[in-house]
């Protein structure tokens, strides 16, 4: 009898059928909404005059990058269905576990420090209407890239040489780091 956690079994890295079906769904509609919302966004080029329509370009890229890590999971506990007990550790310090866990801290990291810029942005907009104190295009793109370096600094520490007996993630099965 192995210890079990509350996400894996012995048999599988989902547990439960329900966890399946929600990650399938979860997956899916942030593969193909964030798909369609930046094809939409990048075609149509809606409202690219403005900081806001840039947050929310590269917020879209974020949250897709989230969808390709739940797909990942998703791909990996179908592959290992049934025989998940003999090959958690094989999993957990696999390439692919360690570049699912770096998607999704990335994504995170990313997509909360998005979400400030943009209700940083919307106060603006709303308190000094008539001012040129906002974010321009130019000036959102600037503060894009410095929060995706800082994004990708935070994920990929782990990934360092120097910090590899860390595990950071390999903790779970599911790759993202718990304590």
């Amino acid at each position: 009898l192995a210890p079990s956690d509350e996400i894996s079994s012995c048999d599988a890295l989902l547990r439960s059928d329900v966890y399946r079906v929600m990650l399938a769904v979860f997956a899916a509609l942030a593969l193909l909404g964030n798909v369609s919302s930046l094809l939409y966004r990048v075609v149509s080029k809606v409202a690219s005059n403005s900081g806001f329509a840039v947050f929310v370009t590269h917020l879209c890229v974020s949250d897709l990058l989230m969808g390709v890590y739940l797909a990942t999971i998703g791909v990996a506990d179908r592959l290992y269905l049934g025989t998940y007990l003999w090959q958690d550790t094989t999993w957990k310090v696999s390439t692919a576990c360690q570049v699912a866990g770096f998607l999704s801290l990335l994504s995170s990291e990313v997509s909360a420090f998005l979400i400030c810029l943009i209700t940083l942005d919307r106060f603006l907009v709303l308190r000094f209407p008539f001012s040129q104190l906002h974010f321009h295009p130019r000036s959102a793109h600037v503060a894009c890239a410095v929060l995706w370096c800082v994004g990708l600094s935070l994920a990929a520490v782990p990934l360092l040489p120097a910090t590899q007996h860390w595990h950071y993630y390999s903790q779970t099965g599911i790759c993202i780091p718990l304590p």
